[in-house]
């Protein structure tokens, strides 16, 4: 069977992405290995010597490129280019099943259970929880699960054949506009839209072991300890830890986005992080996580501000029309045929959930 793992990162997730990989050929050797990068790469790094094959996001063949990642900040042009990712590796490679792992995991176990239900099935996804959460003002919250998406696409596998290229399709289409962190317009990335996968696709699996996918988000469901061969998760064997959110300045927080546990409450862990952050120094990260955003800047080299890529989202059809955003987009946006766009309802809700982005990072999730 021909598969593949890939993982999209901006190349300050570069230590990330050597250490997923390197667990992938540790556990599934013959399976083929591939980085998109969601950035320029400049010469940052020597992509022919990683032990992964690098694809920059420019070779996916996304129509007006530019506008495209101009209107999408960091966060939201990885997530945006994931079905793209996934058509350029069906239509480019004979790959039977081709798996997304996000860069920030690492597997300890094989992937037998995915690539089993994707002998049967076009797409295998996991739900954030299994179990309800305690209603405790605690975050993450259900309300934060119904917001963010059912299921958690740091992982996602997918067959070629069924519903696959439908689901595609669609995927590709929605996230090309709306692949937005906007919770007052109602989006949640490339995840919340998949909420809705096991309504339109008969042949989507849900995954529910417990050992995949464990992350802050279900910790209230799942313990892990350490044992003889490796970690455990209600003592079955983990699969793959999601280290959504680490900060290595505060592990003892284990997420940047909740504070419902704390590791010196849950020392099962601390042996899980601390290898983690072991392995990410190894591969890098002190030098590489302070590498530049190449999309986070104009040509003459100024910042993209959330509010200037707010703006131009929020100019809708009337993009079209702007030319290259990276190059002089104020002077561009001051003559008058464009600011008509300001008294749109697109550019209304554009505006107010960059302001409420803003106000959910500085003041959300504060430490217990």
């Amino acid at each position: 069977m021909s598969a593949c793992v890939f993982t999209i990162i901006s190349k300050n997730y570069l230590s990330h992405a050597r250490v997923l990989m390197k667990s992938c050929a540790e556990h599934h050797p013959t399976v083929r290995r591939i980085v998109v990068l969601a950035d320029k790469n400049e010469g940052y790094f020597d992509a022919l010597s990683e032990d992964f094959e690098v694809i920059e996001v420019g070779e996916l063949g996304i129509r007006d490129f530019a506008s495209f990642a101009f209107k999408y900040n960091i966060v939201e042009l990885n997530t945006a280019v994931k079905p793209f990712s996934f058509v350029y590796l069906f239509d480019r490679h004979p790959f039977e099943q081709v798996l997304y792992l996000d860069p920030d995991i690492r597997i300890f176990r094989p992937l037998t259970e995915v690539f089993d239900a994707l002998a049967s099935n076009a797409i295998v996804v996991t739900p954030h929880i299994l179990t309800p959460l305690p209603d405790d003002g605690r975050i993450p919250r259900e309300v934060d699960i119904l917001k963010g998406g059912i299921f958690n696409l740091g992982f996602i596998g997918i067959a070629r054949g069924g519903g696959s290229q439908r689901l595609l399709s669609w995927w590709k289409e929605r996230l090309y506009d709306k692949c937005l962190q906007a919770p007052l317009t109602g989006y949640a990335v490339d995840q919340g839209w998949l909420s809705l996968a096991p309504c339109f696709f008969s042949d989507c699996f849900i995954l529910r072991e417990p050992g995949y996918n464990v992350a802050y988000w279900n910790l209230h469901e799942r313990t892990v300890t350490r044992e003889e061969d490796g970690f455990a998760v209600n003592g079955s064997p983990l699969v793959f830890f999601h280290f959504s959110g680490f900060n290595p300045g505060d592990i003892e927080r284990i997420s940047k986005y909740q504070n419902r546990f704390a590791l010196r409450d849950m020392q099962g862990l601390r042996g899980l992080f601390e290898l983690y952050w072991d392995l990410l120094r190894e591969e890098g990260y002190p030098e590489s996580s302070q590498w530049p955003y190449s999309y986070g800047y104009s040509k003459k080299g100024r910042r993209i501000s959330e509010l200037t890529r707010g703006i131009y989202w929020g100019l809708g059809a009337d993009s079209e029309a702007f030319g290259d955003p990276f190059d002089g987009f104020w002077p561009r946006l001051l003559r008058m045929r464009f600011l008509r766009g300001f008294f749109r309802g697109r550019m209304v809700r554009a505006l107010s959930d960059k302001l409420l982005m803003y106000l959910w990072k500085n003041f959300s999730s504060r430490k217990r």
